[in-house]
């Protein structure tokens, strides 16, 4: 298993399916579309509670560690087995 699919694998296990469906409530602005992106938002409300105003989503998610900008191996859930 590559770095990013433990990454992701170890966030799925980390929100619940639960509070995943119940994110628009949680989360009413820049709603988080993967459990991965919920995970890091929750450690950010965490630490800086009530700041979601600084929270900024770039178009298509958030970049993964070093992909290219317009790579094949990216998707908003991280990068693609890159082996």
């Amino acid at each position: 298993m590559t770095w990013v699919a433990e990454l992701q694998s170890r966030c799925n296990k980390m929100v619940s399916d639960e509070e995943f469906a119940n994110r628009a409530q949680l989360y009413p602005v820049n709603t988080p579309h993967t459990k991965e992106e919920q995970y890091y938002r929750g450690l950010f409300e965490k630490y800086y509670k009530g700041m979601d105003k600084f929270v900024h989503v770039w178009e298509g998610g958030c970049r993964a560690g070093g992909a290219a900008w317009k790579n094949e191996a990216y998707t908003r859930e991280g990068l693609k087995d890159v082996k």
